[in-house]
């Protein structure tokens, strides 16, 4: 992100989305699988991390 707007000063916040999802598109396959895989095994913590949270919250509510 910091690359392609300093690349393209001129964009705005919208036109920059749209060229970052056109270079992501436009992308290795290879490359981006990377970044999908970090994606989904976080993905996956915050599924546990709130899974527990939420645990916790509905045992606090029980016992008022």
């Amino acid at each position: 992100r910091k690359k392609v707007k300093q690349e393209n000063p001129g964009l705005s916040f919208v036109e920059l989305g749209r060229k970052l999802g056109e270079l992501w598109r436009e992308s290795d396959p290879n490359e981006r699988r990377k970044y999908t895989e970090k994606a989904n095994a976080e993905k996956v913590i915050y599924e546990q991390t709130m899974s527990l949270w939420n645990a916790r919250k509905n045992a606090r509510m029980q016992q008022r």
